[in-house]
């Protein structure tokens, strides 16, 4: 039930650190034509069918994209594959990460501002729910209000 300790020093002598899929969307071009070609369908990807592939998180690393390309390769009809033929992604698009929006250079009080009023939004108007999800106690969330003018 256990690994031998001398082996596992042995083949870990070489380790190298791959990051995921979803960190190196700028490999998606190669890595799904290679794919494509690989399953006997050298399809060319449309630039939104490439934007509709780094859209999504890919748990499932590169053996999920293949399996997508794969679906995707069999709904195409033509030489081009197109972001209508990634059917399945509909369902599943992931939201954008607090790390890819475009924040850097913006002033802290125009994000704080912009994300109150957005989860206020989402909650409905609800001030108790609203300073929950953002993390601060609602007599925070009532002094803020009051600082950028959104009572």
């Amino acid at each position: 039930g256990t690994f031998r300790e001398d082996l596992f020093f042995r083949l870990s002598s070489a380790v190298i650190t791959v990051p995921p899929l979803r960190e190196r969307s700028e490999d998606l071009p190669a890595l799904a034509a290679a794919l494509l070609a690989e399953l006997g369908r050298p399809l060319a990807l449309l630039p939104g069918t490439l934007q509709v592939l780094a859209s999504h998180d890919w748990p499932g690393n590169v053996r999920e994209l293949k399996n997508a390309l794969a679906s995707a390769s069999a709904l195409a009809d033509g030489a081009v594959l197109e972001p209508r033929h990634l059917l399945f992604f509909r369902q599943r698009r992931r939201r954008p990460t607090v790390e890819r929006l475009p924040l850097g250079g913006r002033a802290l009080e125009a994000l704080e501002r912009a994300a109150i009023k957005q989860t206020l939004d989402l909650e409905g108007g609800n001030k108790t729910r609203a300073a929950r999800a953002l993390g601060i106690a609602p007599s925070t969330l009532y002094e803020k209000l009051k600082k950028y003018q959104l009572a």
